[in-house]
């Protein structure tokens, strides 16, 4: 039973569109299975969700897709999220980073790189919906 099946489970309350302006969400990860059971996650909860399965799509997509918020795995050989997420920063993208990784990571490489949430796999769905409601609510 795979993740998006789960989801798709979780998500049979309906949502009303005009509550909420529709965010973009930029997720990338190598997973694709995660990939598409968050995409149906947020698509459900009314954010505009675009994926990438690898950091050397990331700048042309935040071009085209000016995010209100990334969301980036940290381990995708051979690229690193936290040097990538440091890259943006540093170039001056102002919107929020939320990192993900499977491993617990100290938090001053965390600060370092200037990531703006950070979330442990597995995540538990509410507060990873939370998390991403506080980083969106102020981004215009």
């Amino acid at each position: 039973m795979g993740l998006s099946f789960i989801l798709r489970c979780r998500l049979q309350q309906p949502f009303n569109n005009t509550t909420m302006d529709k965010k973009r969400l930029l997720l990338v990860d190598d997973d694709k299975g995660l990939l598409e059971g968050l995409e149906l996650l947020f698509t459900s909860k009314g954010y505009e969700v675009r994926t990438a399965t690898s950091p050397q799509q990331i700048d042309e997509l935040i071009e085209n897709v000016k995010p209100h918020l990334l969301i980036m795995d940290v381990l995708m050989p051979p690229f690193n999220g936290l040097e990538v997420c440091e890259r943006l920063k540093t170039a001056g993208h102002q919107f929020p980073v939320m990192l993900l990784s499977a491993t617990t990571i100290a938090t001053g490489p965390i600060k370092k790189c200037q990531a703006d949430a950070f979330a442990t796999k597995p995540f538990i769905i509410s507060e990873l919906l939370e998390n991403i409601r506080k980083l969106t609510h102020s981004v215009s």
